[in-house]
């Protein structure tokens, strides 16, 4: 019987494979070792997918500022969530 691997140990090694592949740090022997991983369990496909989405949206907040990303999408998400909750009937 083998043990499964944790939901947490796979979106670490999601999020180095994530950085790995995004960036100019991975070399052509990685890989196989790239390959054997993703192969293991189903759930590293998504976990991957979710990492490289996660670094996508880092690259778009930077594309945009810290000053247009505080501004806007800050307080407009702050601001609807309060609006939004339903009042509790009594």
């Amino acid at each position: 019987m083998t043990s499964r691997e944790s939901n947490k140990a796979i979106d670490r090694a999601a999020a180095g494979w994530a950085t790995r592949l995004d960036g100019a740090a991975r070399s052509p022997s990685e890989d196989p070792a790239f390959e054997t991983w993703i192969a293991a369990d189903p759930r590293h496909r998504g976990a991957l997918a979710r990492a490289m989405a996660v670094l996508a949206y880092f690259d778009s907040a930077k594309a945009l500022g810290a000053q247009a990303s505080a501004s806007r999408g800050l307080k407009t998400i702050c601001g609807t969530w309060k609006a939004t909750r339903p009042r509790r009937r009594r």
